[in-house]
């Protein structure tokens, strides 16, 4: 996300959302986007920002998923569910978010959420599968306009592609946010500061009001259209209030779509922000309002080499998920990653460690990885391994998360100062290190055995002179396997870092980076590519734990 300095006063500090004007979103008919193309680029152009009405089964769809996806975060908070990211916006707001992968993936996603959360994977992926047809539908019809030229670079050279080649062949993320109110919400703060996306482009829903009983009751509470939240800045340097539609379908440009590729005519990044509606807010002991809100974010292919950097999507995502986890130890891919006059910020990349071992009958063939690492890792494929073969248990633990793995911090006896996940090529030895403030303490012997992984022999590993924890390793006939206390990741850290556009946004002038707008996420980069050790292997849910931890890099 980008989030602009300049902007935070936008706000003033006397106003308040509701006092904003309000700005009708311009809207396209879906079923008649071939003959409405030019009208749909028109708005693109001038303030980046377009709806889609008449959508097939969209609106029937939306409601039922958003009231489905409620719920599901009410329960997933009262279990403490490793799925759901929490995280406290600037005014305090609560946000907690349901992050998972979709486009080509989507079949793979949402299996973590099943035992908690009953029946809405199936929702989910009937509600996104609507909204991807539909994105894929305004590819077709920039094409048609014959007036959209879209240049990527391609090493040395660029060439042309189509706009459907552009959204269908990137990699996709989507997010579902629930919001509750702070019992002290002033009038003037923002919940999500002023900022650009840093992706292409996001399609979102309007959002959804419910009311949530002590006892965990969720219902629907009507509002009004204006009353969706969002703040935008038009091209024509206004701060309005957009009107959002429960049957339409909005889509809003990120900075993506001028910084990783090249179109003519130039599009129009949005700027925007949120702020819960001051006047639909409550909390008390019995009740309290929550806001539900749906966006898919469009980043790149893994492959595409980024037009302003030369650098693929999939490498500039390591690079990024380094730059934020490392103390911003590389401050030179930082001055390529941004536009002028903005930064990269990271938020908290804390997670709930687990300590995991084999379940009685567990089938070995599918224990590729020990379980501490399955059920650590926030990866669908591994969490559904984990649900069939593993038992956890929450541990209490300090823990980071490192490339999609969250391990144990280095106790604070032993390593007093800053601490950053070590260059591991794999799971087994991913680790904290120490780098200040290191005691230098004898090897540590506390540990115990960690949960065993299936294996014809097992023994703990010898005492290491570096400052570190590392999860136990796979499966093999001779591995070994440090202390679940020492070591662990997990499949979904309980602490947001950031967000997308509500995928969200970030506060202007906030060091705390924002997780996404309610738009798009992912970030451009002009270095050169990390040595091969510093660059981890990418895959799709490599840029899910980018955006759902970091949502994703906030350029402010």
């Amino acid at each position: 996300m980008v989030s602009t300095r300049a902007l935070a006063p936008l706000l003033l500090a006397t106003a308040s959302a509701a006092e904003l004007a309000s700005y009708d979103v311009p809207s396209v008919d879906y079923e008649h986007l071939a003959t409405e193309s030019h009208a749909l680029l028109q708005a693109m152009q001038r303030d980046g920002i377009v709806a889609l009405k008449n959508i097939p089964q969209y609106t029937a769809l939306r409601e039922q998923y958003l009231a489905k996806a409620a719920s599901c975060a009410v329960q997933a908070k009262a279990q403490g569910a490793e799925f759901l990211l929490h995280r406290q916006l600037q005014d305090g707001t609560q946000r907690y978010t349901i992050s998972t992968e979709s486009g080509r993936r989507l079949d793979a996603s949402g299996f973590e959420t099943v035992e908690t959360c009953p029946g809405y994977q199936e929702v989910y992926h009937q509600f996104s599968r609507t909204i991807e047809e539909a994105v894929s539908s305004v590819g077709r019809a920039l094409d048609g306009t014959k007036a959209l030229q879209i240049a990527r670079r391609q090493l040395l050279t660029s060439n042309q592609m189509t706009a459907r080649e552009l959204v269908d062949d990137s990699v996709h993320l989507d997010h579902f946010h629930a919001y509750e109110a702070s019992r002290e919400l002033t009038t003037t703060d923002l919940s999500l500061a002023m900022h650009t996306d840093n992706g292409l482009l996001i399609a979102m829903t309007a959002p959804e009001y419910f009311d949530v009983a002590a006892s965990g009751h969720v219902s629907s509470h009507e509002t009004r259209s204006e009353d969706a939240g969002l703040i935008i800045k038009t091209a024509a340097g206004e701060t309005v209030r957009p009107v959002l539609h429960a049957d339409e379908l909005v889509l809003m440009l990120g900075e993506g779509i001028n910084q990783w590729i090249h179109t003519t005519p130039q599009l129009h990044p949005v700027t925007h922000g949120m702020q819960y509606p001051r006047g639909l807010s409550y909390v008390n002991d019995d009740h309290h309002s929550l806001r539900a809100w749906f966006g898919k974010m469009i980043l790149l292919s893994d492959n595409h080499v980024m037009l302003n950097s030369g650098m693929t999507y999939g490498e500039y995502a390591n690079k990024t998920t380094r730059y934020l986890m490392e103390s911003h130890a590389d401050e030179g891919f930082a001055a390529v990653a941004c536009p002028p006059h903005h930064r990269l910020l990271a938020s908290d990349n804390k997670c709930t460690l687990k300590k995991c071992s084999p379940k009685a009958g567990a089938d070995a063939s599918a224990l590729t990885k020990s379980c501490q690492i399955l059920c650590n890792h926030n990866d669908a494929s591994d969490a559904k391994v984990c649900t069939a073969n593993c038992d956890c248990e929450t541990s209490s633990d300090p823990a980071t998360k490192c490339w999609m793995l969250c391990v144990a911090d280095v106790s604070k006896s032993e390593c007093p100062g800053e601490q950053k996940c070590n260059d591991a090529g794999n799971h087994d030895k991913t680790a904290m290190t120490c780098v200040a403030g290191d005691s230098t303490p004898a090897p540590s012997t506390t540990s115990s055995s960690p949960s065993p992984s299936p294996s014809s022999t097992t023994k703990s590993p010898a005492p290491s002179t570096t400052t570190t924890t590392a999860p136990s390793p796979s499966p093999s006939s001779a591995s070994p396997s440090p202390s679940p206390s020492s070591t662990g990741t997990s499949s979904g850290s309980k602490t947001e870092s950031a967000g997308s556009s509500e995928t969200e946004p970030v506060t202007g002038s906030s060091a705390d980076a924002a997780s996404s707008t309610e738009g798009a996420a992912g970030s451009p980069v002009t270095t050169a590519p990390a040595p091969s050790s510093a660059v981890k292997p990418v895959t799709a849910m490599t840029l899910v734990s980018i955006s759902a931890m970091m949502l994703m890099a906030t350029l402010a």
